[in-house]
């Protein structure tokens, strides 16, 4: 013989499940909460500062991106300097006070440190 069924909302989603009349409500179960676990960060070891005159000494130009820090020879404080080197045969690579160039004979880069503090990168 079939009894009476009463609809109920059940789940996160409100939807209607048939139960019988007598049924127990649905038992709750606990879930633990999810647990996080603290990840260090990855280690990044830092660009290197150069001055000119270690930059000059240290630095080996070779072909694509290079992003460096180098000692503002007017604020004395260090800049960000992101520029790219051409393939090819290095004609000539100067370094002066205020200023570096490399020399590709049809290509060049030239690095200018302006007295108000800023770095012009220019790629001919």
């Amino acid at each position: 013989m079939l009894r009476p069924v009463a609809l109920s909302a059940v789940g996160l989603f409100g939807i209607l499940v048939a139960l019988p009349a007598q049924a127990h409500p649905p038992k709750t179960v606990l879930v633990p909460p999810p647990v996080f676990v603290e990840r260090h960060p990855v280690f990044v070891p830092p660009c290197p500062v150069y001055s000119l005159d270690t930059f000059a000494r240290d630095f080996r130009p070779v072909e694509g991106r290079h992003h460096i820090q180098i000692i503002h020879p007017v604020t004395k404080c260090p800049v960000d300097v992101c520029f790219d080197l051409p393939c090819g045969k290095l004609r000539e690579f100067d370094v002066n006070r205020r200023s570096v160039e490399f020399d590709y004979g049809r290509h060049e880069v030239r690095i200018e440190f302006r007295r108000n503090g800023t770095v012009d990168v220019k790629q001919k």
